[in-house]
């Protein structure tokens, strides 16, 4: 799916891969790797999730969960590829690598020269898909992380060792700040045994179950425990709740095990229906529910 389908969904993981214009190394040539850290910086403040990742020296991969309904999928990429092309635009011209920036400016299309824009970095679409359940995660983790050595590439002598991935954190659990496991956005499946104090869960582990669940989708806690999307005391203070109820319930036709969440502040109560796959608010026509506890 290329920048022209409009990708709305919130809560999903998507498999995306930006590449540079006519297959270009143009993050190696530009030096330009550190513009994707800083992208990746800009994503966790508008609240989107970095799975995995891989950065080659002429295109990246990554797995993005966006949770920000007000910053869907295509404004963050796009905003991304703009970023990043002036990035290497300047490295280049510092470098002096005219070449090469002669090569970018004629690839820009008629259209866009008149709009001002210099040089064509990045291919004009990117390729986004949602992965729809753990095992497709799971593929595109591999190859993701197998990338610098497959193929014509041959970036390192283990894949764990290319040092521009997200492989050494799920491989070896090496830190790194950029880096959210997945399995961390999908905690429901075993969240509702927590819940009910199985053998292997007690207070601590539904403590953190709960704060887990709730952190789901921040921006819809705080939007729910404020009372409305500019904030409030309560969001100010990392948004009070009393308490979380979570009851499994039977798959549904597609097969897909849902758990009702019920959280509740002194305020306020909202429903959830939540899978591995994301979550969605019950009832669909009165999302927001204002009760008295």
């Amino acid at each position: 799916m290329s920048t022209h389908t409009t990708h709305t969904e919130v809560s999903e993981t998507y498999f995306c891969t930006i590449t540079c214009y006519k297959w270009l190394p143009l993050f190696e040539e530009a030096n330009a790797y550190q513009s994707v850290y800083n992208w990746f910086d800009h994503l966790k403040k508008d609240g989107c999730k970095i799975l995995a990742y891989v950065i080659m020296p002429n295109h990246l991969h990554c797995l993005l969960f966006p949770a920000n309904k007000k910053k869907l999928l295509n404004k963050l990429l796009g905003e991304g590829k703009t970023f990043m092309a002036y990035n290497i635009a300047r490295n280049l011209y510092k470098q002096s690598k005219y070449g090469l920036l002669k090569e970018l400016t004629n690839g820009v299309q008629e259209n866009e020269k008149k709009i001002g824009k210099k040089h064509q970095v990045f291919r004009l679409s990117f390729d986004a898909r949602i992965c729809f359940d753990e095992k497709m995660i799971e593929q595109r983790l591999d190859y993701i992380h197998y990338n610098p050595i497959s193929g014509k590439w041959n970036l390192a002598d283990n894949f764990v060792e290319y040092y521009h991935s997200s492989a050494a954190f799920y491989e070896d659990g090496t830190e790194n700040e950029y880096v959210t496991h997945y399995k961390d956005v999908y905690v429901v499946g075993t969240a509702s045994e927590s819940l009910a104090g199985d053998s292997e869960g007690g207070n601590e582990v539904r403590k953190k179950k709960q704060k887990q669940i709730v952190e789901f989708d921040g921006l819809l806690a705080s939007e729910f425990l404020a009372g409305d999307s500019e904030g409030g005391e309560e969001t100010e203070r990392g948004g009070e709740y009393i308490g979380l109820i979570g009851l499994p319930c039977p798959p549904d036709q597609n097969h897909t095990k849902w758990t009702l969440i019920i959280v509740y502040s002194k305020k306020k109560i909202i429903i959830l229906l939540m899978s591995k796959f994301g979550y969605k608010l019950e009832p669909k026509n009165n999302p927001k529910l204002n009760a008295t506890i």
